[in-house]
Formats: structure tokens, C-alpha cells, sequence
């Protein structure tokens, strides 16, 4: 994605998703609901975060190093002066870390109390699919991303996994790392 798309859906994330925005779907007109989310790869798999979960994205910046955290805690940057943790999203579920490579994006959550933004792969933009062809996740706790799917569109080569970054902020241990970020900077001048 290049820096004229990148700035152009970070205008449309916070046009279209306020602060608090809970809701996933709009109604282009009164036949159809739309789900909307912003697409990603993680590995071979097409993830899509709701839109209201994430904040921004950014293009992957080099972190500063954080002491004392998990390898897949890549370190800190500043994103608008606020400081976020750096989390290779393939490496804390489990897979080998990523490479940082030119599509390479940070995704910022939109999470109270979380300062986090993720290492992925490439990011697809924008996407939206028919409320009405939403499936259910297996519903098997599953390892790796599957334990933050909670539904998918489409099938086969096609087929893009919801993923819920409201529940990966839930996981305690995803939550420490979050917290490092915004606690870092009050850590180093403590010292």
C-alpha cells in the first residue's frame, strides 16, 4: 500500500469510526447491511480486523529496544508523540517472527488502557463484505491466530478470517506488553 492510500484510509478509520465506535456493519442502503474491516496477511492466512478496532496505520518503523520483555516485543516508537509497543504479531502467536520487509505495516488498536500497534505483513485495505454472509467460527480454541477468529467471509483461497483485536487485548500476556509501552517511558526516567 503506498503512502497516498496509507494516508487516505487513515483519513477514512477516523471519519467513519469515532472514539467508542462499537458497531461493525453500516447499511450502504435498506436492503444490506455491510461488515467492514481492514484486511491484512499474517503468514499465508487473510486476517480482517473490525473497523472499529483499529486506530491506524502506519508505516513499520525501526522501535527502539524495550529491557525485560518477550522477543516478539519488537520496542517502542512514537506514533503522534504517544508511545506504543511494537508487537511482531507472528512471533507472539507462536510462528516465526516476520521479516520487516517494504509492504511491511503497523496496525494500531484502538484499545482503552493498551498503547500497541502490530508488525504485519501487508495490508489490504478497506474491505467490506455482506453482513449476511458472516460465518461462525468453528468455535475450537484452535493455537495461533485461531484463538482470536471469531468468524470468517468468503471460502477457500478467498476466505478472510475475522480477527478480533479486542480479544487478543484481553490476553494477560498480550496485555503486559501492551502496558510496557506506555509505561516504558516513566520506567527509564524512574531509573
Amino acid at each position: 500500500m503506498r503512502d497516498g492510500a496509507l494516508h487516505a484510509l487513515n483519513l477514512l478509520l477516523r471519519w467513519q469510526t469515532p472514539p467508542g465506535a462499537e458497531t461493525e456493519t453500516d447499511c450502504d442502503d435498506a436492503a444490506e447491511a455491510i461488515w467492514r474491516g481492514v484486511g491484512f496477511d499474517l503468514g499465508s492466512r487473510h486476517l480482517v480486523a473490525p473497523l472499529g478496532q483499529v486506530a491506524e496505520i502506519t508505516i513499520c518503523a525501526t522501535a527502539a529496544p524495550l529491557p525485560r520483555t518477550p522477543a516478539w516485543v519488537r520496542g517502542l516508537v512514537s506514533v503522534h508523540g504517544k508511545g506504543l509497543a511494537v508487537i511482531d504479531l507472528n512471533a507472539f502467536l507462536g510462528a516465526e517472527p516476520l521479516a520487516t520487509v517494504d509492504g511491511a505495516r503497523l496496525l494500531v488498536m484502538r484499545s482503552t488502557g493498551l498503547q500497541a500497534a502490530l508488525v504485519v505483513e501487508r495490508v489490504h485495505g478497506l474491505l467490506r463484505f455482506p453482513a449476511s454472509a458472516r460465518q461462525a467460527a468453528s468455535g475450537q480454541a484452535g493455537t495461533g491466530a485461531d484463538r482470536y477468529v471469531t468468524a470468517s467471509f468468503g471460502g477457500g483461497a478467498e476466505r478472510w478470517s475475522v480477527f478480533d483485536l479486542r480479544r487478543l487485548a484481553a490476553d494477560e500476556r498480550f496485555r503486559r506488553a501492551g502496558r510496557a509501552g506506555s509505561d516504558a517511558p516513566a520506567a527509564r526516567h524512574a531509573a
